[in-house]
């Protein structure tokens, strides 16, 4: 660390240094003592502005079955994140807004064969750990952008309108269930 203070005040960049640690041990062994110890010491050596911990809640995201084992897998986090949020998948209309709000922002118009063809599409898909909800209708919507675009190579002069409507052709396949 006083490498990369002399380092910095010498006009030459700092070394990649990570200063991530992981303090290890049983309760009431000191982790937490060390930790404002060592942002003291970085404080002395110049290389935090401040030296102080700061103890902090972390939002972690993950499946709900991967997070339950991740949080039972330490005591120390289990008693540190005691309040979980699930959030529940998205029905079959909850999709087809965000298609909608997509095709909004990148000036397209659904079609209204294309929002009955969305609904029938997201009613088709698995609610299995595969789906992905949001991600999965951006995904669609993507997917419709691309065909609408082949769809367009084959005319011989497209005019504005048939350049900005997604139509129910538009609609991607529902992928076969496994």
């Amino acid at each position: 660390m006083q490498t990369v203070r002399l380092r910095r005040q010498a006009g030459l960049p700092a070394p990649p240094l990570s200063r991530h640690l992981v303090f290890a041990g049983n309760p009431g062994t000191g982790k937490t003592t060390v930790a404002r110890l060592y942002g003291r010491l970085l404080k002395a050596l110049g290389m935090l502005e401040r030296g102080h911990l700061v103890e902090v809640v972390v939002i972690a995201a993950g499946y709900p079955g991967d997070m339950e084992r991740f949080i039972s897998s330490n005591p120390g986090l289990s008693s540190r994140f005691t309040r979980s949020l699930l959030f529940a998948d998205y029905n079959s209309e909850e999709p087809v807004r965000i298609v909608e709000h997509h095709a909004q922002r990148h000036r397209y118009e659904l079609s209204e064969g294309a929002r009955a063809a969305l609904g029938r599409h997201f009613d088709a898909i698995p609610r299995d750990a595969r789906f992905g909800n949001g991600r999965t209708a951006r995904q669609v919507f993507q997917a419709m952008t691309e065909r609408q675009a082949l769809r367009i190579t084959e005319l011989t002069a497209p005019v504005e309108a048939q350049l900005v409507v997604l139509d129910e052709q538009d609609t991607p396949e529902p992928a076969p269930s496994a």
